[in-house]
């Protein structure tokens, strides 16, 4: 059962694909919609390295972008491709630019 908001209920599932660069899918995985992405490609990075070997390179898109998984793949000597995403600065708190550097202190 996935809940978005107070309005958007539903029974929902995410389906986790590992292809390559034809296309071909290598692996999946499925699990319910309220299981977040980057909860599910350690494991199916290893179940595509078990199955057909390790790959050089994983390209994943904003839902696997985590440092965890960055981490994962480092240490596994994958190459991590992400894509770029905006900060997400919270209403009320300070933009990158707005911050002063104070050279006393060497910080901002």
């Amino acid at each position: 059962y996935y809940v978005k908001d107070e309005r958007e209920k539903s029974f929902a599932y995410s389906f986790h694909t590992a292809c390559d660069s034809k296309g071909f899918i290598l692996g999946s995985m499925v699990t319910g919609g309220n299981v977040h992405d980057s909860r599910m490609l350690d494991l199916l990075v290893s179940k595509v390295t078990e199955k057909i070997g390790k790959p050089n390179v994983v390209a994943v898109d904003a839902g696997y972008k985590t440092p965890y998984i960055a981490k994962f793949l480092m240490d596994q000597e994958i190459r991590p491709v992400m894509p770029y995403t905006r900060p997400r600065t919270k209403a009320g708190y300070l933009k990158k630019n707005e911050y002063v550097y104070d050279a006393y202190f060497d910080c901002y």
